[in-house]
């Protein structure tokens, strides 16, 4: 070979070399640009994968990240056929589809075809420039950049997330939940041809907006990948864009900066029909009386519902705030660690009969709510009826000190009050401060493993567990399950678990002073349920108790909780021996009360004689005389309750006369001194035919 030639061969080796060094160091140069890939909407998810919450991104669009897997094959196939049919094949510019544009481009005077691939349309959604030649030299280079860095699924899965779909929607899982009400994962073909035709002009074929042009566009769609079914043409296109669900407001704050996905063990089902009950409960009561609840699985600490606000868009009732971290007083619920505490240092038995009378503690002297004394009582019906006196009285034998310091060495956070620099007796009566989520969190370890730990939100994640000791051993926690699942429920709940609406569940109520705070702490033998209600700038309600208004909430919940589709019931009552001598009695009260006293304080109940339950009577025998009602057993006063306001009869009778006003249902309750229920129903008509 001649000299010149091989000279000439050497210049282009040369240059082609330097062209190729100079493409490589601008491609590690400037590398494509992924931000946009990272501006994602928050996504919380259930246990399934269903949206509970999806937060808007950084710039106000609703962008959720999708993957292959997540959506529809058809989409795929669709999308592959109409916008690039090589697009397996090519490097990420296709020749064929270029020199056709352009021809197209000469011969009209005007573009008829853009020959952009799809890995084309990927780097233009990543860095969004004008349509002009110099941008589309530019969307070429990125396309070779991306085809050399990302596989052809991983540049699908960037299309599918950056595509725009019309409004503030950006990627093909938005538009699927926001038009089709559903996930990408299951598409008709019709709705697939819609939502591959939508990138291209998203305002302009808006189905919500322009649903004629929508309908036109997805026939297009059709025809060219050979799709003649006749109900995918005529079926109607979507007139509306829905919301996005917005269930776990407090939890998304707390995670504003995750962008993405959140994977929990959450029951969308479960924080639907929870926050719809909390949301219900509270526009029933004056502003700004609002409400929080928690539900914990107690095996393995997850969230499976967390309602932080129960009216988060009323400012009135500060729904901004996450009253699940609010520090307040706990008014009685701390009682079941006392008694425990109690029973694991052999001080107290669930049978030992303690004296519930007025006592002087120093200059402190605790009164019950009702401000009356029952007597001789036992400690598991003085815990039962959250009685005053006896709890203070098992807490200065155990020691105030004591008891506070070991909560706080298991890592229970808690306060004392302004100037207070030493728990006092008052803690027992709810004179400290904690928070709901504490609170959950000591009764799902007295649920199960009798442990301290963190709730776990993201899915997959263990729980973190307190290395000191437990709160209470097995045996006390056994106990105290016994006595709380046999408390008196709220009014119109039954006392037993004998349907799935009614769960065997102990539980404790609190009502801290001035009825600031109302809690409803219960758990059976899957989860763990907090419920506070009260005002948030902790001011005094002018009524309201646990037991009236966080415990109806309590148990609305567990009817709302996810169970197996044969629920077996593993609740393990224990039972409870005879006390041993030495703890028959825990003290020696003041006056005497006979034997007799201690069976009537612990075995009365009332019983609503008449009406018997479920009795339908006659209109016309009733308009002009009424009838009379008779309640047995129970300890005056008593408070009767007609579908669900109080009478302004005597207190003190065991007989009522009362009127209907007319034909329907009438649901009658009586409440005794001690808290004891009875319930009675009665339906009035205008005939017993009719």
């Amino acid at each position: 070979m001649p000299r010149r030639i091989q000279h000439q061969l050497s210049i282009v080796v040369l240059a082609t070399l330097a062209f190729v060094g100079v493409v490589i160091c601008l491609d590690r140069a400037l590398p494509p640009n992924l931000s946009r890939l990272n501006d994602l909407s928050l996504v919380i998810e259930d246990r399934n994968g269903r949206p509970i919450h999806v937060a808007p991104t950084d710039t106000g669009g609703y962008r959720l990240p999708v993957s292959i897997q997540q959506v529809d094959r058809r989409y795929i196939d669709m999308l592959v056929k109409y916008e690039d049919k090589r697009f397996f094949q090519h490097p990420g510019v296709d020749p064929f589809a270029l020199f056709r544009a352009v021809g197209q481009w000469i011969t009209n005077g005007r573009v008829i075809s853009g020959g952009s691939t799809l890995t084309m349309q990927t780097a233009r959604l990543l860095e969004t420039r004008p349509r002009t030649v110099t941008a589309k030299l530019a969307e070429i280079l990125r396309a070779l950049q991306l085809e050399k860095r990302f596989s052809k699924n991983e540049i699908l899965e960037m299309y599918m997330t950056l595509a725009p779909f019309g409004g503030r929607i950006d990627s093909v899982r938005a538009a699927s939940l926001a038009y089709f009400g559903q996930e990408p994962k299951y598409l008709t073909d019709a709705q697939a041809a819609l939502l591959v035709v939508l990138p291209q002009a998203p305002s302009r074929l808006r189905p919500d907006r322009h649903p004629e042009k929508a309908t036109a566009a997805r026939a297009k769609v059709l025809s060219r990948v050979g799709l003649k079914a006749a109900e995918d043409f005529v079926s109607p296109v979507p007139t509306q864009q829905r919301s996005f669900p917005q269930l776990a407001r407090q939890l998304a704050e707390e995670r504003r900066d995750i962008k993405g996905i959140v994977r929990t063990n959450m029951d969308f089902f479960a924080q639907q029909s929870i926050a719809a009950i909390a949301e219900q409960t509270v526009r029933s009561l004056p502003a700004p009386i609002n409400a929080a609840i928690i539900v914990v699985e107690n095996k393995t600490r997850s969230i499976v519902a967390h309602v932080g606000n129960a009216a988060p868009l009323d400012m009135a009732r500060h729904g901004y705030l996450d009253l699940t971290k609010a520090s307040r007083s706990p008014g009685s619920s701390l009682k079941p660690l006392i008694y425990a505490k109690a029973f694991d240092t052999h001080i107290l038995h669930p049978k030992t009969v303690i004296a519930d009378q007025k006592t002087r503690f120093g200059s402190y002297t605790p009164r019950n709510f009702d401000r009356a004394d029952r007597g001789l009582i036992t400690a598991t019906k003085a815990l039962q009826l959250s009685l005053n006196t006896p709890a203070v009285k098992i807490l200065d034998r155990l020691g105030p000190v004591r008891f506070f310091t070991e909560l706080k060495a298991v890592g229970v956070p808690l306060t004392l009050p302004k100037d207070e620099y030493r728990p006092s007796l008052a803690v027992g009566l709810g004179g400290m401060g904690i928070d709901l989520k504490t609170l959950v969190r000591l009764y799902s370890g007295m649920a199960s493993d009798g442990r301290f730990c963190d709730f776990m939100l993201n899915a997959n994640q263990a729980a973190s567990c307190s290395q000191t000791a437990a709160i209470m051993t097995g045996k006390s926690r056994g106990w105290i399950r016994r006595i709380l699942t046999e408390a008196p429920r709220p009014v119109g709940w039954a006392t037993t678990g004998t349907t799935r609406n009614t769960p065997r569940v102990a539980f404790k109520t609190g009502t801290s002073y001035g009825h600031r705070d109302t809690w409803a702490i219960g758990f059976d033998d899957r989860y763990t349920v907090g419920v506070w209600v009260g005002r948030p700038d902790g001011a005094p309600m002018k009524s309201g108790t646990g037991l009236a208004t966080a415990a109806p909430l309590l148990f609305s919940a567990f009817g709302h909780l996810p169970r197996d589709q044969k629920p077996t019931d593993t609740f393990k009552i224990v039972a409870i021996d005879d006390a041993p001598l030495g703890l028959r009695y825990f003290d020696r009260p003041k006056k005497k009360f006979t034997a007799s006293t201690v069976l009537t304080n612990v075995h009365q109940r009332p019983q609503i004689a008449f009406p018997p339950d479920g009795v339908q009577m006659l209109w016309g025998d009733l308009k002009k005389d009424g009838l009379t009602l008779k309640i047995k057993g129970g300890k005056r006063p008593l408070n009767l309750i007609i579908n669900g306001r109080a009478t302004n009869v005597g207190s003190w009778q065991r007989a009522f006369h009362w009127r209907p006003d007319g034909p329907g249902t009438y649901e009658f309750a009586v409440v005794d001194r001690d808290g004891h229920t009875s319930n009675s129903a009665l339906t009035v008509k205008h005939s017993l035919g009719y």
